[in-house]
């Protein structure tokens, strides 16, 4: 049995210079949307996904966490909300969205992250106090505690972290190298950087 739920947790509102890394003339940061008006700026969906297999209940990042409702300035910081703001209706935080399916957090067997861009990691505070591995690219732990545009107090949290091992493939045309999150070949974790240094995407087969 292999089942993906995408879980939608919210919406982001972003300038569309952020997602296509477009430049304006004259404007050092179009991607932060200061000075440019509302034709510029869309609401994109923040979602998560759960991989359900017969031994195995895997999270793909963990999208906003209810914070973004109740408290917008606790769950970015005064500066970012100028550049992006997340809006989040009742049950589309993590917790609601895995009961709906019938599980808790404590079901959750792997956590793996794509990036540490606030978007997907502001629900990892929901983790705290679990024993459930948080498998992140090689390269995105560093580069996100160094890189000012990461939100340090979303992943700053005692949870196990650890990198992925990519290791030698084949039979996945442009890829050499994967983690092999289960062993058994279904789920694989393929190096993406680009989007940030650590980036990583999830193959499901």
């Amino acid at each position: 049995m292999l089942r993906i739920h995408a879980l939608h947790t919210g919406d982001v509102r972003i300038d569309t210079a952020l997602a296509h890394r477009t430049t304006v003339p004259f404007h050092p940061l179009p991607a932060s949307g200061w000075f440019r008006g509302p034709r510029h700026k869309y609401w994109a969906p923040v979602p998560a996904h759960l991989i359900e297999t017969d031994d195995a209940l895997v999270l793909v990042d963990t999208g906003w966490h209810e914070r973004i409702r109740t408290d917008p300035v606790a769950a970015l910081n005064r500066l970012a909300l100028t550049m992006y703001q997340g809006r989040q209706e009742p049950g589309q935080e993590l917790p609601a969205r895995l009961e709906a399916l019938g599980y808790r957090l404590r079901d959750l067997t792997h956590v793996v992250m794509t990036h540490l861009h606030s978007d997907h990691a502001s629900g990892l505070a929901y983790l705290k106090g679990l024993d459930v591995p948080v498998v992140l690219g090689p390269g995105e732990w560093r580069e996100a505690n160094r890189n000012p545009a990461y939100i340090k107090h979303q992943f700053r949290h005692p949870l196990a972290y650890r990198d992925a091992e990519y290791r030698t493939l084949r039979g996945v045309p442009g890829f050499d190298a994967a983690h092999d999150l289960l062993g058994d070949g279904r789920i694989l974790l393929l190096p993406t950087p680009g989007h940030t240094r650590g980036h990583q995407s999830i193959l499901v087969r």
